[in-house]
């Protein structure tokens, strides 16, 4: 799960686990295994909109957040909202590419191979017909 802390008007996200300044629903122990036990953002009712939070500012009561740009993976893969059933539009993309890397990638090894044992098998056909042929002379 991310630790992403700020929603996109830069509020500060409340505890989960709190009810001021905003009173609400979403315990640990009415949403299980969905995150909400700090101040991050989430996405407990799996809203369509993704991750959001209630604010710590008493006239907000909540705001939509936004994963911050990734410089480098390992803050990527820290940066994923993985929020158990409910995943954002990022979370499809980064699955999407994946699994496309991964097509990409055993395509380029299957057909090297397959390349390989073509070009090997025509060359020894080539070597075995360029071989004289054993003469029986005495």
């Amino acid at each position: 799960r991310g630790g992403h802390s700020t929603t996109t008007q830069g509020y500060t996200c409340q505890d989960w686990r709190v009810q001021l300044p905003h009173r609400h629903a979403f315990t640990a122990d009415a949403y299980p295994n969905t995150g909400i036990d700090g101040a991050y953002c989430r996405n407990p009712d799996r809203s369509p909109k993704g991750l959001w939070c209630y604010t710590t500012n008493p006239g907000v009561q909540w705001d939509s957040c936004l994963l911050p740009p990734c410089t480098t993976l390992p803050s990527c893969w820290d940066a994923i909202p993985c929020v158990w059933g409910s995943l954002t539009i990022e979370d499809w993309h980064l699955g999407l590419f994946a699994l496309l890397l991964l097509a990409l990638v055993v395509c380029v090894i299957c057909g090297a191979r397959s390349a390989r044992t073509k070009y090997t098998a025509h060359q020894s056909s080539k070597a075995r017909a360029k071989e004289p042929e054993a003469s029986s002379q005495v």
